[in-house]
């Protein structure tokens, strides 16, 4: 207590729920950009924990879309990136 005054800690400000649309979007301005992840997260006041998380669904959701589109004659297609695919093919 300082001059009589109670010192209170500040209550944690939460940040706002954001739509799958809105963490899609800053995903593909994330791989568009030169910054890691975490450069990327400390640029837009983004918790990086949060954002990893929001990646490895994006990841997952295009991998197995991918696998189950892939062109006739691909056994394996996977997004790497925005313009990059991998295709792998029996031999």
């Amino acid at each position: 207590m300082e001059n009589g005054i109670a010192q209170t800690s500040p209550t944690p400000v939460r940040a706002p729920a954001r739509s799958r649309e809105q963490w899609q979007a800053r995903h593909d301005t994330w791989q568009s950009s030169a910054l890691t992840q975490r450069e990327f997260c400390d640029t837009q006041g983004i918790r990086y924990k949060t954002f990893r998380r929001w990646c490895r669904r994006f990841r997952k959701d295009a991998a197995s879309v991918q696998t189950e589109a892939a062109p006739p004659g691909w056994d394996i297609e996977r997004a790497l990136g925005p313009d990059v695919v991998l295709r792998i093919r029996r031999s």
